[in-house]
């Protein structure tokens, strides 16, 4: 793997290129299963400060320069300094009327400084198309998901359990696994464990697997799946995934969807410790367009492990949400009598 050295502020900074993207590795030979297949089994993950959609102030610069990469990553490691740095014990208390919010729990957060670099280049964002790399929904699309089309026939938001995300009550987590990359995640972590009929995908954060079947055969179509129905097959030496039937339920703000929501990936090994990843995504009742992405999984460094994601089933807070919800309408109601 190669790497460029530069010094900035006094700070030594690596930054590597990926290897088998570079010309002089265009002949690598993947490592394969008992089945001649590349072998892709292992701990991933994609831990990257590049953000699935370009930040709107960069338009359609899809790269960042060398030197606009330095500059953001000094920036980052800054931020993480910061971050670790000893809390005022004088500082004054936050105010009432901001509310109570996860903010306290960002501290804990690991900080991610990575930029992605694909042949040679540091990516803008993880979506490549549109131009824009910004995804391409419709101006209408906050009524056409699932829980749009609940909005329609209540007033609120927490009116009834149905309106809550499945994540309230563990049952899902952050939305759809497919494409990966497509949202804010604190473990960005992968195993795949691979057969000659099945791949699975499992997910850290949440404790989700997605199960790609090798052999063809789909579920009906009345039994949504909460990743969906993947159908793999390779071609050559790379994995190519198609996946549709995803529960309308996983639809989120960083990935809205319906139920015409399908996805189509490609893997494929580039170093041993390199997958370059592709996505196309279609959903006619969301986006204007389809859009596409690339992201690379690096194999994690030996001794890392992927931990369980603990999550209380059922959510024993989660009458607390609807009750605080009914006592908010109650104290605006009262609210309204005191004015009149």
């Amino acid at each position: 793997m190669k790497q460029l050295i530069f010094n900035i502020s006094g700070m030594v900074i690596l930054l590597f290129h990926p290897s088998t993207l570079a010309e002089d590795n265009i002949k690598f030979e993947p490592s394969r299963d008992a089945y001649g297949h590349p072998d892709l089994q292992g701990n991933w993950t994609n831990r990257l400060a590049t953000p699935f959609e370009r930040p709107n102030n960069l338009g359609e610069q899809a790269t960042y320069s060398q030197e606009e990469a330095n500059q953001l990553k000094q920036s980052l490691i800054e931020d993480v300094s910061l971050k670790a740095a000893p809390i005022d014990p004088n500082r004054a208390a936050p105010d009432s009327a901001d509310g109570v919010d996860q903010s306290s729990e960002d501290i804990f957060t690991p900080e991610i400084t990575e930029l992605l670099m694909i042949e040679g280049e540091y990516r803008t964002s993880i979506i490549t198309d549109p131009s824009n790399g910004r995804l391409p929904r419709q101006t209408t699309w906050m009524m056409n998901d699932h829980y749009g089309q609940l909005r329609k026939l209540a007033t609120g938001n927490a009116d009834g359990p149905e309106l809550r995300p499945p994540s309230e009550r563990c049952l899902s987590v952050w939305g759809p696994m497919p494409p990966l990359g497509g949202r804010p995640l604190e473990l960005p972590n992968y195993k795949i464990v691979q057969t000659p009929t099945h791949i699975v995908f499992y997910q850290e954060l949440g404790g989700t697997s997605r199960i790609i079947k090798m052999n063809g055969n789909k579920f009906p179509e009345i039994i949504p799946q909460w990743q969906g129905d993947s159908i793999g097959y390779w071609d050559n030496d790379t994995l190519f995934v198609e996946t549709d039937n995803i529960n309308p339920l996983e639809s989120t703000f960083s990935i809205p969807l319906s139920k015409e929501y399908s996805v189509k990936e490609e893997f494929k090994l580039v170093s041993n410790n390199e997958i370059l990843y592709k996505f196309t995504v279609e959903d006619p009742v969301i986006y204007t367009s389809s859009f596409s992405g690339e992201v690379i999984l690096s194999r994690m460094p030996q001794g890392d492990k992927i931990y369980e994601y603990a999550c209380h089933e059922g959510n024993y807070a989660f009458p607390g949400i609807l009750a605080g919800a009914r006592r908010q309408e109650m104290e605006s109601e009262l609210e309204k009598e005191s004015l009149k």
